[in-house]
């Protein structure tokens, strides 16, 4: 789309728009949040299965067991010097104008290397993107403080990613939150972030769904722990005793 075909948004688009922008930044940053957590999650009720599969004879105790510490401490050392043999030295320090061109140069590339594909809007609104946000083209800008820093090298790491599976939405969210003026029409700004807000809620909902998810919501509630095992080893066919109580059992060891 090119500027003509854009229009100035009115004052209830802008609002709509803004609300967009503002619902799309709360529902990344919870993800975020729920990603963590659901992380912590997912290694406690792996725990738990295989205490699970432990007590039904399907693994044993040893085979559960961690490697030893004679093995970590290897493990940990031949990381430790393959990471050396790959670190290379820094190049000597370039000035302020050359390391600045240089990064134009890239983001001139990278927009040529998608120009197959990408829309013209997506490249024009990327290449707004990255003149602001690219970590050679903020190092030395004094009105940005280290955190401000931080936060444009991750918008500028999140927009390329974007435009290479041409995500326009996210494209877009970004630009604002820069307060650059995407020129883009506005019926499809508001199409576009609508969709994503969509689909972020949709990737929440599948996080807080997930078995490691309701485990650690259900603490004290023994009734939705039992009843998540008993789906869990019907989905994957354990063999498990006809005692009704097995379940019951189970879960008093885990608090002993």
């Amino acid at each position: 789309m090119s500027s003509k075909e854009s229009r100035e948004p009115t004052v209830t688009e802008k609002r709509a728009l803004r609300k967009l922008n503002l619902r799309i930044r709360h529902l990344v940053e919870e993800i975020e949040e729920a990603e963590f957590t659901k992380s912590e999650y997912d290694s406690e009720f792996k725990e738990v299965i295989t205490k699970l599969q432990i007590e039904l004879g399907m693994i044993s105790e040893d085979t559960s067991q961690p490697k030893s510490e004679k093995e970590d401490k290897d493990a940990v050392s031949t990381h430790t010097d393959d990471t050396c043999k790959k670190t290379k030295k820094k190049d000597p320090q370039h000035d302020q104008q050359e390391e600045e061109s240089a990064a134009e140069e890239e983001i001139r590339r990278e927009v040529d290397d998608l120009s197959k594909t990408a829309p013209p809007w997506m490249k024009r609104v990327y290449k707004q993107i990255a003149m602001e946000t690219h970590p050679d083209r903020i190092k030395f800008r004094e009105d940005l403080s280290v955190f401000e820093k931080a936060d444009r090298k991750r918008y500028f790491e999140s927009a390329r990613s974007a435009l290479q599976i041409q995500d326009g939405a996210t494209l877009l969210s970004i630009a604002e939150l820069l307060k650059i003026d995407a020129d883009v029409d506005p019926n499809m700004r508001l199409s576009m972030l609508d969709a994503k807000s969509k689909r972020l809620k949709t990737q929440l909902s599948k996080i807080t769904r997930s078995p490691g998810w309701v485990w650690g919501e259900s603490h004290g509630r023994k009734d939705i722990r039992k009843k998540l095992l008993q789906g869990y080893c019907k989905i994957y066919k354990y063999n498990v005793p006809s005692d009704s109580s097995f379940f019951d059992k189970f879960l008093e060891s885990l608090d002993s």
